[in-house]
């Protein structure tokens, strides 16, 4: 960034060095407001450059703003561009349209002198539709992670709730990622945040395991005589499973400690 800023400063018409900057604050530091200045100078410096539509596309996409998006990508087109192998079936990826504060997050952090204590648990349906029963998993040995629930944290949230599913992704840009504790569970699934202040938070855990399966598998058939016999064994088969556990949790008054349990359904750990 600071040679980019050199050449801009040298020559404010570097549509080069204004895009780079540009993807940098786009790609790697999710500082959406400066990535999208950055593009349109650089569209403005050079109104042919196309690959500069393009990216600028990809971040009004990443904001939702999908009429803008398409715009810059017929731009591109008729200047010539094809989109990758593969473009139009990708799984887009969408942040919340806020700016991150991280004073904010920072100040949400520092120590107070309440706890956080609690048990994670996972619960996984059995048979068809469910009649086999449910099987808990306890959340061991997984890694707890402990946002302060800032209003970027929950907007972000909030747009999860309307527009996540199989080919859309929501997530939190990098700089906020930082702003967390980080914690692990125990062989029983518990787990426990000190030192904490009064303020609202937000618990995620991602929970893989195994689950184990029996079935009974038809092996073969011997005949005696008129007698025919079918033969069976019982197998073992395994499933991979992998689960998000959330939970938003309030501290009220310093000095308290909150028990949380954090798990996919109803039932308890």
């Amino acid at each position: 960034i600071t040679n980019y800023s050199k050449s801009i400063e040298l020559d404010p018409k570097s549509s080069g060095a204004l895009y780079n900057r540009g993807l940098i604050y786009f790609e790697q530091k999710h500082k959406f407001e400066l990535a999208e200045a950055d593009f349109t100078k650089a569209i403005q410096a050079d109104s042919q450059y196309a690959q500069a539509y393009f990216t600028r596309a990809d971040l009004y996409e990443s904001w939702g703003k999908d009429n803008l998006a398409d715009a810059d990508r017929k731009k591109f087109k008729s200047l010539g561009g094809e989109a990758l192998p593969g473009f139009q079936n990708r799984r887009r990826v969408l942040f919340p349209n806020a700016e991150f504060d991280p004073n904010l997050a920072a100040n949400a952090l520092q120590q107070g002198s309440s706890t956080i204590v609690g048990r994670a648990c996972a619960s996984v349906k059995n048979g068809l539709w469910g009649l086999g029963g449910t099987e808990r998993f306890k959340a061991t040995n997984v890694r707890v992670v402990l946002f302060p629930a800032t209003p970027y944290l929950e907007k972000w949230y909030q747009l999860r709730e309307k527009k996540e599913d199989k080919k859309t992704g929501i997530f939190i840009n990098r700089e906020a990622q930082r702003y967390a504790l980080i914690t692990q569970t125990n062989s029983n699934g518990e787990f426990v945040f000190s030192r904490l202040k009064p303020g609202k938070y937000f618990i995620q855990i991602i929970f893989n395991f195994t689950q184990v399966r029996n079935k009974r598998i038809y092996t073969g058939s011997t005949q005696d005589g008129n007698v025919v016999t079918d033969w069976y064994e019982d197998r073992d088969f395994y499933i991979d499973r992998k689960t998000r556990l959330e939970k938003f949790v309030e501290i009220k008054s310093d000095g308290t400690s909150e028990k949380v349990m954090v798990k996919n359904a109803l039932w308890g750990c």
